[in-house]
């Protein structure tokens, strides 16, 4: 097809104007419905570390009891514990609760360990539970922090 006829055919294929601001206005009219505000701060259902520090413990020790350390292995199985813990607290239903989970495992080799997570925080409304299991040969410490989402 020519370059000429190429910019007639996009000429008319354009819609009517009256149609466009229809379209526009229908639109603006649905995403008004579907985004009003809340105005309610609070949770229904709140993060509770406590309950979340239970789940970690349980889970965490069950994962790591029969496993030696394996540089290998390792990072599989943080993964694996990370989804499972993920899984867990989401079937609790924390409302307006966004999840971090993150879990370390660490090789006990007469060294020390320091772990640093910084956020903005909102003391009233966010949360983290955390767990450490500790063994002969190795550390798996398990944070879960419920940031409040609106």
């Amino acid at each position: 097809m020519p370059h000429n006829m190429d910019k007639k055919f996009r000429k008319l294929s354009i819609a009517p104007a009256s149609t466009k601001t229809e379209l526009v206005a229908d639109f603006n009219q649905r995403t008004r419905m579907k985004l009003r505000n809340r105005h309610k701060l609070e949770p229904k259902n709140p993060f509770k570390p406590n309950q979340v520090h239970k789940l970690l413990e349980d889970i965490i020790t069950e994962g790591v009891s029969q496993f030696y350390y394996n540089h290998e292995e390792a990072p599989q199985l943080c993964q694996d514990l990370a989804s499972q813990i993920r899984t867990k607290i989401k079937s609790l239903n924390y409302d307006r609760c966004k999840l971090i989970c993150v879990v370390d495992i660490v090789q006990k080799n007469l060294q020390g360990i320091r772990s640093i997570c910084s956020f903005l925080w909102d003391p009233k409304r966010d949360h983290y539970a955390t767990y450490s299991y500790n063994k002969f040969d190795l550390l798996a410490t398990a944070y879960v922090f419920g940031i409040y989402h609106d």
